[in-house]
Protein backbone atom coordinates (compact mmCIF):
# COMPACT_ATOMS: atom_id res chain seq x y z
CA UNK A 1 0.00 0.00 0.00
CA UNK A 2 3.17 2.20 0.76
CA UNK A 3 4.39 1.75 -2.56
CA UNK A 4 1.25 2.82 -4.07
CA UNK A 5 0.83 6.03 -2.29
CA UNK A 6 4.55 6.58 -3.40
CA UNK A 7 3.88 6.29 -7.04
CA UNK A 8 0.71 8.13 -6.71
CA UNK A 9 2.98 10.94 -4.88
CA UNK A 10 5.37 11.49 -7.51
CA UNK A 11 7.99 9.24 -5.60
CA UNK A 12 9.54 6.13 -6.01
CA UNK A 13 11.28 3.36 -4.40
CA UNK A 14 14.47 3.55 -3.17
CA UNK A 15 17.15 3.43 -5.64
CA UNK A 16 19.44 -0.33 -4.85
CA UNK A 17 22.56 0.87 -3.63
CA UNK A 18 25.57 -0.22 -5.68
CA UNK A 19 29.01 -1.97 -4.68
CA UNK A 20 31.01 -0.24 -2.62
CA UNK A 21 33.85 1.31 -4.61
CA UNK A 22 37.52 -0.79 -4.92
CA UNK A 23 40.17 0.96 -2.63
CA UNK A 24 43.63 1.63 -4.17
CA UNK A 25 44.81 -1.37 -2.39
CA UNK A 26 42.06 -4.18 -4.04
CA UNK A 27 42.19 -2.83 -7.29
CA UNK A 28 46.41 -3.02 -7.23
CA UNK A 29 45.75 -7.20 -6.20
CA UNK A 30 42.32 -7.96 -7.96
CA UNK A 31 43.98 -9.68 -10.77
CA UNK A 32 46.08 -12.05 -8.64
CA UNK A 33 44.99 -15.55 -6.87
CA UNK A 34 45.01 -15.86 -3.08
CA UNK A 35 47.94 -17.51 -3.88
CA UNK A 36 49.96 -15.48 -5.71
CA UNK A 37 49.14 -12.77 -2.99
CA UNK A 38 50.37 -14.99 -0.05
CA UNK A 39 53.34 -15.75 -1.71
CA UNK A 40 54.16 -12.52 -2.51
CA UNK A 41 53.67 -11.38 1.00
CA UNK A 42 55.62 -14.43 2.01
CA UNK A 43 58.54 -13.77 -0.25
CA UNK A 44 58.42 -9.83 0.97
CA UNK A 45 58.72 -10.66 4.07
CA UNK A 46 61.83 -13.21 3.60
CA UNK A 47 63.41 -10.35 1.83
CA UNK A 48 62.70 -7.96 4.22
CA UNK A 49 64.36 -10.53 6.90
CA UNK A 50 67.56 -11.41 4.87
CA UNK A 51 68.44 -7.69 4.24
CA UNK A 52 67.45 -7.03 8.36
CA UNK A 53 70.00 -9.85 9.64
CA UNK A 54 72.65 -8.61 6.81
CA UNK A 55 71.86 -5.11 8.24
CA UNK A 56 72.36 -6.38 11.88
CA UNK A 57 75.11 -8.56 11.28
CA UNK A 58 77.54 -6.16 9.85
CA UNK A 59 77.05 -3.32 12.15
CA UNK A 60 76.83 -5.14 15.19
CA UNK A 61 80.24 -6.89 14.93
CA UNK A 62 81.74 -3.74 14.26
CA UNK A 63 80.43 -2.06 17.39
CA UNK A 64 82.18 -4.72 19.70
CA UNK A 65 85.41 -3.78 21.40
CA UNK A 66 88.68 -5.31 20.64
CA UNK A 67 91.17 -5.14 17.54
CA UNK A 68 88.85 -7.22 14.77
CA UNK A 69 92.46 -7.73 12.65
CA UNK A 70 93.99 -9.18 15.32
CA UNK A 71 91.54 -11.46 16.50
CA UNK A 72 90.90 -12.46 12.66
CA UNK A 73 95.01 -13.31 11.98
CA UNK A 74 95.18 -14.93 15.76
CA UNK A 75 97.44 -17.82 16.03
CA UNK A 76 98.48 -17.28 12.01
CA UNK A 77 101.49 -15.92 10.01
CA UNK A 78 100.45 -12.84 8.21
CA UNK A 79 102.83 -11.03 6.39
CA UNK A 80 102.96 -7.32 7.36
CA UNK A 81 101.75 -6.45 3.75
CA UNK A 82 98.63 -8.52 4.08
CA UNK A 83 98.01 -7.04 7.44
CA UNK A 84 98.31 -3.40 6.21
CA UNK A 85 95.86 -4.07 3.43
CA UNK A 86 93.35 -5.92 5.75
CA UNK A 87 93.80 -3.00 7.92
CA UNK A 88 93.17 -0.33 4.94
CA UNK A 89 89.87 -2.24 3.86
CA UNK A 90 88.68 -2.13 7.22
CA UNK A 91 89.33 2.26 7.39
CA UNK A 92 87.04 2.54 4.27
CA UNK A 93 83.76 4.01 4.12
CA UNK A 94 80.79 2.45 6.05
CA UNK A 95 78.50 2.20 2.80
CA UNK A 96 81.95 1.24 0.77
CA UNK A 97 82.06 -1.62 3.21
CA UNK A 98 78.81 -2.73 3.19
CA UNK A 99 78.29 -2.93 -0.46
CA UNK A 100 81.28 -5.17 -0.29
CA UNK A 101 79.96 -7.68 2.28
CA UNK A 102 76.75 -7.93 0.32
CA UNK A 103 78.99 -8.91 -2.55
CA UNK A 104 81.29 -11.28 -1.34
CA UNK A 105 79.05 -14.36 -1.01
CA UNK A 106 78.83 -14.26 -4.50
CA UNK A 107 82.36 -13.57 -5.79
CA UNK A 108 84.13 -16.89 -7.13
CA UNK A 109 87.68 -15.50 -5.81
CA UNK A 110 87.10 -14.75 -1.58
CA UNK A 111 88.89 -18.05 -0.37
CA UNK A 112 87.95 -19.77 3.24
CA UNK A 113 89.95 -18.98 6.13
CA UNK A 114 89.56 -21.93 7.75
CA UNK A 115 90.14 -24.35 4.44
CA UNK A 116 92.28 -22.16 2.72
CA UNK A 117 90.55 -22.94 -0.68
CA UNK A 118 87.62 -21.00 -2.92
CA UNK A 119 84.17 -20.64 -0.45
CA UNK A 120 82.01 -21.76 -3.70
CA UNK A 121 84.57 -24.29 -4.46
CA UNK A 122 83.57 -25.77 -0.77
CA UNK A 123 79.94 -24.76 -1.02
CA UNK A 124 79.36 -26.43 -4.87
CA UNK A 125 81.25 -29.58 -2.96
CA UNK A 126 78.56 -30.25 -0.52
CA UNK A 127 75.29 -28.98 -2.15
CA UNK A 128 74.67 -32.42 -3.67
CA UNK A 129 74.98 -34.25 -0.38
CA UNK A 130 73.26 -31.67 1.01
CA UNK A 131 70.07 -31.61 -1.42
CA UNK A 132 69.91 -35.60 -1.43
CA UNK A 133 70.00 -35.68 2.55
CA UNK A 134 67.27 -33.29 3.58
CA UNK A 135 65.42 -34.08 -0.08
CA UNK A 136 64.87 -37.74 1.37
CA UNK A 137 63.99 -36.52 4.87
CA UNK A 138 61.48 -34.19 3.86
CA UNK A 139 59.60 -36.28 1.80
CA UNK A 140 59.66 -39.09 4.10
CA UNK A 141 58.31 -36.93 6.76
CA UNK A 142 55.80 -35.69 4.91
CA UNK A 143 54.46 -39.19 3.68
CA UNK A 144 54.57 -40.59 7.32
CA UNK A 145 53.34 -37.29 8.42
CA UNK A 146 49.74 -37.15 6.16
CA UNK A 147 49.52 -40.78 6.99
CA UNK A 148 49.84 -40.12 10.68
CA UNK A 149 47.44 -37.37 10.58
CA UNK A 150 44.70 -39.20 8.52
CA UNK A 151 44.57 -42.07 10.77
CA UNK A 152 44.46 -40.17 14.28
CA UNK A 153 41.52 -37.72 12.51
CA UNK A 154 39.74 -40.60 11.86
CA UNK A 155 40.76 -41.97 15.27
CA UNK A 156 40.49 -38.40 17.32
CA UNK A 157 40.24 -39.19 21.23
CA UNK A 158 41.41 -42.36 20.71
CA UNK A 159 44.79 -44.55 21.85
CA UNK A 160 46.23 -43.66 17.96
CA UNK A 161 45.44 -40.14 18.01
CA UNK A 162 46.86 -39.28 21.60
CA UNK A 163 50.30 -41.71 21.20
CA UNK A 164 50.98 -40.43 17.80
CA UNK A 165 50.58 -36.57 19.16
CA UNK A 166 52.92 -37.08 22.43
CA UNK A 167 55.74 -39.10 20.42
CA UNK A 168 55.48 -36.60 17.41
CA UNK A 169 55.69 -33.44 19.68
CA UNK A 170 58.68 -34.95 21.61
CA UNK A 171 60.56 -35.44 18.22
CA UNK A 172 59.91 -32.06 17.55
CA UNK A 173 60.91 -31.04 20.96
CA UNK A 174 64.32 -32.58 20.39
CA UNK A 175 67.69 -31.06 19.69
CA UNK A 176 68.69 -31.85 15.84
CA UNK A 177 71.94 -32.71 16.69
CA UNK A 178 71.43 -34.39 20.35
CA UNK A 179 68.66 -36.99 18.94
CA UNK A 180 71.08 -37.46 15.96
CA UNK A 181 74.25 -38.19 18.24
CA UNK A 182 71.99 -40.81 20.35
CA UNK A 183 71.12 -42.52 17.15
CA UNK A 184 75.06 -42.58 16.43
CA UNK A 185 76.01 -43.84 19.70
CA UNK A 186 73.86 -46.45 19.72
CA UNK A 187 73.46 -47.58 15.85
CA UNK A 188 76.52 -46.76 15.07
CA UNK A 189 79.23 -47.33 17.50
CA UNK A 190 77.05 -49.59 20.35
CA UNK A 191 76.19 -49.52 23.52
CA UNK A 192 75.62 -52.60 26.14
CA UNK A 193 77.99 -54.56 24.17
CA UNK A 194 75.75 -54.65 21.11
CA UNK A 195 78.00 -53.46 18.00
CA UNK A 196 77.25 -50.33 16.29
CA UNK A 197 75.88 -51.65 12.22
CA UNK A 198 75.80 -47.99 10.61
CA UNK A 199 78.47 -45.79 9.57
CA UNK A 200 79.25 -42.90 11.82
CA UNK A 201 80.60 -40.82 9.06
CA UNK A 202 80.83 -39.73 5.22
CA UNK A 203 78.39 -40.66 2.48
CA UNK A 204 80.43 -43.15 1.34
CA UNK A 205 82.89 -45.61 1.98
CA UNK A 206 86.71 -44.90 0.56
CA UNK A 207 87.03 -46.11 -2.87
CA UNK A 208 83.58 -46.94 -3.28
CA UNK A 209 82.35 -45.58 -7.45
CA UNK A 210 79.15 -43.89 -6.28
CA UNK A 211 77.91 -44.30 -10.05
CA UNK A 212 77.56 -47.67 -9.84
CA UNK A 213 75.01 -49.68 -8.34
CA UNK A 214 77.27 -50.85 -5.66
CA UNK A 215 78.15 -47.28 -4.91
CA UNK A 216 74.50 -46.19 -4.53
CA UNK A 217 73.84 -48.56 -2.44
CA UNK A 218 76.76 -47.76 -0.08
CA UNK A 219 75.57 -44.27 -0.40
CA UNK A 220 72.04 -45.34 1.00
CA UNK A 221 73.61 -47.61 3.93
CA UNK A 222 75.56 -44.41 5.11
CA UNK A 223 71.96 -42.22 5.06
CA UNK A 224 70.18 -43.90 7.17
CA UNK A 225 71.37 -42.81 10.56
CA UNK A 226 71.54 -38.69 9.25
CA UNK A 227 67.91 -39.49 7.19
CA UNK A 228 66.03 -41.14 9.89
CA UNK A 229 67.45 -38.06 12.75
CA UNK A 230 65.93 -35.21 10.61
CA UNK A 231 63.05 -37.42 9.31
CA UNK A 232 62.21 -37.79 12.98
CA UNK A 233 62.93 -34.05 13.50
CA UNK A 234 60.60 -32.92 10.68
CA UNK A 235 57.94 -35.44 11.12
CA UNK A 236 55.33 -33.09 13.88
CA UNK A 237 55.98 -30.20 11.13
CA UNK A 238 54.49 -33.09 8.20
CA UNK A 239 51.79 -33.92 10.38
CA UNK A 240 48.32 -32.36 9.65
CA UNK A 241 47.00 -32.26 12.99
Amino acid sequence: MSLIQDVAGGGGPDPVPGPAPLSRKQKGSKGLSPGARFALRKTGAAVGTLFFVLVVNFFLFRLLPGDPIGMYTRGRNVPPEQLAELRDELNRPALEQFLTYLQNPFASTIDSAQFNRPVWELVTGRIWPTLLLVGTAIVLASIIGVWIGIKAGWQRGKSFDKVSTGVTLTLYSMPEFWLGMILLIVFGVGVFGLPGIFPIGGISSPGVDTSSLAGWLDVAWHMVLPVATLTMAYLAESTPW
